[in-house]
């Protein structure tokens, strides 16, 4: 990766409006990012995926393949006072015992605590199915938290993921 050499760049690579002249917008520059981009989505060691025109979400999928996390938009942060509430779902399906990790898009503030709650969602109810989740404190910091399926040791297992909300207020 390299910073732009256009007309009217700084000396480090750096855009600029002012003073004038202003950096020039190149096709080089364009096509580094381009391909920079491009292989963090097709890359084996990446996302490991073709390119989709019609898909804007392949950087991000590619980005939270690489890290093994789930990101959950704010979109489900509610502020009341001062507690806050994050929501939202998992959904990636479990037949064993496994760890996810839920990573918030902003973290909570500095100073808060919060609690996790869990609801395991099963797509096809049994009474066989014994498998059910926690959330894991050596997982959980101010950016998200890590759950795990866990079993009774049957081989009737199967949940298609969960549920979360997490609350939190100043400590």
């Amino acid at each position: 990766m390299r910073g732009t050499s256009a007309s009217g760049a700084t000396g480090d690579g750096k855009f600029k409006e002012t003073p004038a002249p202003a950096t020039k917008v190149d096709a080089s520059f364009l096509n580094m990012l381009i391909d920079e981009l491009c292989n963090v989505v097709t890359n084996p060691a990446g996302g490991n995926m073709a390119l989709n025109p019609g898909d804007n979400g392949q950087l991000l999928a590619a980005i939270i393949a690489m890290t093994g996390r789930s990101v959950t938009p704010d979109a489900e942060t509610f502020v009341i006072g001062t507690r806050i509430e994050k929501r939202g779902s998992w959904r990636g399906g479990a037949a064993s015992e496994i760890s996810v990790a839920i990573g918030f898009v902003t973290p909570f503030p500095a100073g808060y605590a919060y609690t996790v709650h869990l609801t395991t969602a099963i797509a096809n109810p049994s009474n066989q199915r014994d498998l059910w989740n926690q959330s894991i404190d050596s997982g959980k910091s101010a950016a998200g938290f890590s759950a795990q399926f866990q079993s009774d040791g049957n081989d009737n297992w199967g949940a298609s993921g969960f549920d979360w909300l997490c609350i939190g207020y100043p400590a």
